[in-house]
């Protein structure tokens, strides 16, 4: 055996001591390190130290065990960095996706809206235009609404817009929305995206039916922070459900309905329905 390869300094070897205490160096490795404890006491003297710490019989060599560890760490943050990337990149998609429909969304034609009702309603903070609605792209669409005062009176501007994404699948599920706008005097005209759809020469009412439930209605709502409540503006008749669980029924020109019997088991005729008595 060439003596120049395998005489180790002592430097060397005790750096190699704990590999050569695990197992695992080369043979040639384990070998020159062997006759260098043979030779050098003090490094034997060292060597006979880490023998006293080794661990229990079945256990693991530490380097290796060491080793394991750090290759297992090693993977847990790869698998990790690639979940966290997939989250993210889902979390970007759908974060697109909403942003899209928010960012890209077009007016709705007027053509598609129809005005359904316009009146006054009085309220302790003064007059308020109560303006209903209804839009052929259901719940989907986003809508605004401003009040300007012009000389012929109120402007009421509602913008609605529906989104660019999926908006072929919204239309037809028409929507009935509604607006309370409040006036400092009277109504001049009513624009959907910028289309007049409505002008004082139509004529206005002071509304004490319907109209003003709802407000009542929609007060109760915030008073009460949500709850079991709803409303319909059906066909026939406005269909109020207050937190307080009273119901009420309205016709569209300020009558309150007693709620009709099912016929035969099915659904109320609404066609007979008549107004209650005054006083109840």
């Amino acid at each position: 055996m060439d003596e120049n390869k395998t005489k180790l300094p002592c430097h060397v070897v005790r750096d190699l001591l704990p590999l050569y205490h695990d197992g695992v160096v080369s043979a040639e490795t384990r070998s020159a390190v062997g006759e260098h404890l043979m030779e050098c006491a003090l490094c034997r003297a060292e060597y006979e130290q880490m023998e006293k710490a080794l661990p229990v019989k079945g256990a693991e060599p530490s380097t290796k065990k060491r080793f394991l560890a750090m290759m297992g760490r090693q993977k847990r943050k790869k698998i990790i960095a690639i979940v966290l990337a997939a989250v993210l990149a889902a979390a970007a998609a759908v974060g697109g996706i909403t942003a899209l429909n928010q960012w890209c969304a077009v007016p709705v034609s007027a053509d598609e809206c129809a005005l359904k009702d316009i009146c006054y309603v009085d309220t302790p903070d003064g007059r308020t235009a109560f303006v209903l609605w209804s839009c052929a792209y259901g719940s989907s669409t986003s809508t605004r609404c401003r009040s300007l005062e012009t000389d012929d009176g109120a402007r009421v501007e509602i913008e609605i817009k529906h989104p660019v994404l999926g908006w072929s699948f919204a239309k037809g599920s028409e929507r009935t929305d509604y607006w309370f706008v409040p006036i400092e005097g009277d109504m001049g005209e009513v624009c959907f995206n910028g289309r007049t759809v409505w002008t004082a020469e139509e004529g206005i009412r002071e509304d004490t039916g319907y109209a003003q439930a709802f407000r009542e209605w929609d007060q109760a709502m915030k008073q009460a922070g949500g709850g079991v409540a709803a409303y319909d503006f059906a066909d026939e008749y406005v269909y109020l459900l207050f937190p307080d669980g009273h119901e009420e029924y309205w016709s569209y020109d300020g009558q309150l309905l007693e709620q009709p019997a099912a016929q035969d088991g099915g659904e109320p005729d609404w066609s007979l329905v008549t107004p209650t008595p005054e006083g109840t």
